[in-house]
């Protein structure tokens, strides 16, 4: 509503529209919301958005540490040096015994028995147990080995078998031939028996026949025995094989 003031007869219009003016600007002052001063504007509320996305975003994809987690685990041992281990301990207890066997000393125990190429200090290379036919008798068990070239007599490289008999025994016999499978029927084997370093027997045994060989060893610890083909009709390009069978120590 709005009231005129009247000064004596005279009517003042606009001085009570300045008032009412002031009034209406008043209300609305008092009724409009007041700007929000706190918030803030377009640009830092868009980074502030963006942090805040950003951090949410890393707090989803780091990981959570279990208190077990929190010290690195020992390295496991791989299965290759696992292995190694097991392989070094198995080796450094190994008895197995891949070690060559110490060659025999023969004791009183041996008395009587069939010798074998187990029971000599040293054979040729070569040299086997078996069966062989000699003479014309077959299957007779002994002791075979091949000789090559032609000799005169024994020497260095003669083919030796060699006995340890460490006093115990008081004579060596066998019967020797030479193998009907031999390349060469012409030549003369010559089996010669020394004890200590001396001389001590031999024999000489031609093409299909058959020798005994008895040789005194008493007081005697290395006997060797070596075999050597020759005779005039000795062909050197072709061998023969000697038998030494049934050789026992008493």
């Amino acid at each position: 509503m709005l009231h005129f003031v009247s000064w004596g007869s005279s009517t003042y219009r606009p001085v009570a529209v300045a008032a009412a003016l002031v009034v209406l600007l008043s209300a609305c002052t008092v009724g409009a919301p007041s700007s929000d001063r706190s918030a803030q504007p377009p640009e830092a509320s868009s980074a502030s958005s963006s942090q805040s996305t950003s951090a949410a975003s890393e707090t989803t994809s780091a990981p959570e540490m279990s208190p077990s987690s929190t010290s690195p685990a020992e390295p496991e041992d791989s299965p290759s040096e696992a292995g190694d281990a097991t392989t070094a301990d198995t080796e450094g207890d190994d008895t197995s015994g891949d070690e060559t066997p110490k060659p025999p000393v023969l004791g009183k125990d041996v008395s009587g028995r069939l010798l074998t190429t187990a029971d000599f200090f040293a054979v040729p290379e070569g040299w086997v147990d078996g069966r062989f036919n000699v003479a014309g008798k077959t299957a007779l068990t002994g002791v075979s080995g091949e000789l090559e070239g032609c000799k005169d007599e024994a020497d260095d490289e003669t083919s030796t078998v060699e006995l340890r008999l460490a006093n115990n025994f008081s004579v060596l016999t066998m019967t020797v031939g030479q193998d009907d499978d031999s390349v060469s029927s012409d030549s003369v084997v010559t089996v010669r028996a020394t004890g200590n370093g001396t001389y001590r027997e031999e024999v000489k045994v031609p093409f299909n026949s058959t020798v005994p060989f008895k040789v005194d060893v008493r007081g005697v610890n290395a006997l060797k025995i070596q075999a050597y083909k020759g005779g005039t009709k000795c062909d050197y390009n072709k061998s023969v094989h000697v038998v030494m069978m049934g050789m026992r120590v008493q």
